[in-house]
């Protein structure tokens, strides 16, 4: 059995932007299958890209010719080298001459990665099957070897959906915000695979302290956006809190709502991976 790599979507719908350009659910689609075409075969794949439209569109290219992204622990050279040892078929995808350069420095033969922009359009969405191994978690090894990880197409739509359940509808003219990079399993999910299936746009952007919240924010307002959902983890939400000038944020239930204290209001859910009752907030 087969599941849609993009779904909730309609083929005009925004799926992100890339230098303030939008992308089209089905543009987005074209892209990926001329990626895929032009992608090395492998089975293992990792993903060094920065960029969040880019990681996605590398990802699901990688998908699409049935190759699993490798998440690695740490992006420290002695762990891509172990990597590549025990995955000597994989190759890297790359969207900065700094990745290239360390994929280079690893061994690691290189995909470059970027929208071509000349793609068209491409609907409906490819479908993958849904016994298809598409990431291969590893854990630090601290205690040991890495433990891995298998994850399917299965448990990533089935993940998608439940999440989507938890947290009601979409605003239709909200943004998915990440603050954890999506070469990390939580990022992966809720910066790749949630927007992909849950009918969501990607703000091309990963803030990262409580200034870049407000620089997300400008930006989603630049692009007519003007309510977001924002993926962090409880220690970053305790250091947006604590920061001094950090937005307010308002608790409900597992989610937290983020208003920017602006002239313009631009509200923000905020949802974090574990409980977050002993986060202190500013309460309205």
């Amino acid at each position: 059995m087969n599941a849609p790599l993009v779904a909730g979507h309609a083929p005009t719908s925004i799926l992100t932007w890339v230098e303030g350009r939008p992308v089209t659910a089905a543009q987005f689609c074209a892209e990926v299958r001329e990626m895929a075409a032009a992608l090395p075969s492998s089975r293992h794949v990792l993903n060094f890209c920065e960029d969040g439209p880019r990681f996605m569109l590398a990802t699901a290219a990688a998908w699409l010719r049935g190759q699993a992204i490798l998440l690695p622990p740490d992006r420290l050279v002695r762990s891509v080298l172990r990597l590549q040892r025990d995955f000597p078929d994989a190759y890297a995808l790359c969207d900065t001459p700094e990745a290239e350069r360390m994929a280079r420095d690893c061994g690691l033969s290189i995909a470059r990665v970027d929208f071509a922009g000349d793609a068209g359009e491409a609907w409906p969405p490819p479908e993958l099957p849904l016994d298809l191994e598409v990431a291969c978690l590893h854990t630090s090894g601290s205690t040991g070897e890495p433990s891995r990880h298998r994850k399917y197409w299965r448990e990533f739509t089935g993940g998608a959906g439940a999440l989507s359940h938890a947290l009601g509808p979409l605003p239709a003219d909200g943004v998915v915000i990440g603050t954890v990079a999506p070469q990390h399993m939580y990022g992966l999910e809720t910066t790749i695979v949630f927007p992909l299936l849950c009918g969501a746009r990607l703000l091309p952007t990963r803030p990262a302290l409580p200034g870049d919240i407000a620089g997300a924010m400008k930006m989603a307002r630049a692009l007519g956006v003007h309510r977001a959902w924002l993926f962090t983890t409880p220690l970053q939400l305790r250091a947006f809190v604590a920061a001094g000038g950090a937005p307010t944020f308002r608790c409900s239930t597992w989610v937290w709502e983020l208003r920017q204290p602006t002239a313009h209001r631009s509200p923000v859910r905020v949802v974090a991976p574990m409980a977050l009752s002993a986060v202190p907030v500013t309460l309205p």
